[in-house]
């Protein structure tokens, strides 16, 4: 085993935002090492756990390694902004720009459509765990391919599951050299 497999988070989110703090951000985070420790155990992962990191410095996350950028709302998307020509649909919870393996992935995920729900944190986690699959299992169609649960194509809820088959997927390409945007950083 390698040891642990470390997930980013990146907060963008404003400061002066009274819905989101430092506590939502380490609720989220436990969440997100749950989900990645259970595909760590999966039988094809070489880690034996995860960790999670927010607002990592430029430079820190490794091309085996996973970021997702946590955003307010759409109108703050880094895919917008960095590929305008690139067609997303920004009514989603997140969105994943990937464009072959050499060119940096975006994921990223919109907390407005979330906050909401009295499970917001779960939900936060899980929707950052599907956009995540996208960035290192594309251009694998997660959506038709990916066996259901947090894969899905459709809504994504705090009681979606993350499935075998997704922790399988994952656990074959953690490892998997995918450079990940650092941008904003």
């Amino acid at each position: 085993m390698a040891g642990v497999y470390n997930v980013y988070l990146k907060n963008l989110v404003p400061e002066d935002n009274m819905d989101w703090g430092e506590g939502d951000m380490y609720a989220v985070g436990l969440h997100i090492k749950q989900l990645f420790d259970e595909v760590c155990q999966n039988s094809n992962s070489t880690y034996s756990t995860s960790d999670y990191w927010w607002d990592p410095p430029k430079g820190t996350v490794k091309d085996t390694e996973l970021l997702v950028y946590v955003l307010f709302d759409s109108s703050q998307s880094l895919i917008a902004k960095t590929r305008p020509k690139w067609k997303i649909d920004l009514t989603k919870g997140g969105n994943t720009f990937f464009l072959g393996y050499s060119t940096p992935r975006i994921s990223e995920i919109y907390l407005n459509t979330m906050l909401k729900f009295l499970d917001a944190h779960l939900l936060i986690a899980k929707l950052a765990f599907h956009e995540l699959m996208h960035n290192k299992l594309e251009p694998f169609s997660v959506h038709t391919s990916g066996g259901g649960g947090l894969a899905t194509g459709g809504m994504i809820t705090s009681s979606t599951p993350l499935n075998d088959t997704n922790k399988e997927l994952m656990a074959k390409k953690l490892g998997k050299r995918i450079p990940q945007y650092q941008g904003a950083l």
